[in-house]
């Protein structure tokens, strides 16, 4: 990746685990819808974590971005 801007590599890195969280959450629905309840709980735990990291990236992301909004360009 050729883009050093860290908001841009942090909401890369976001991006990736909504996708993850959402595969997740719709593989547990799946299993849910074919009776097993156990294993869609099961298959969603991981969702838990993931879910938890995207909201302290998307925390840094926005606190990044309110701060380098404050900062001349040319001092970064």
């Amino acid at each position: 990746m050729s883009d050093h801007n860290p908001v841009t590599l942090l909401l890369t890195v976001l991006a990736q685990h909504l996708h993850e969280a959402s595969a997740t959450a719709t593989a547990a629905c799946e299993a849910a819808r074919a009776g097993n309840q156990n294993l869609a709980i099961g298959t969603l735990l991981p969702a838990e974590r993931l879910c938890t990291e995207a909201q302290a990236l998307l925390s840094v992301v926005l606190s990044l971005h309110a701060h380098m909004r404050d900062v001349p360009k040319d001092s970064v």
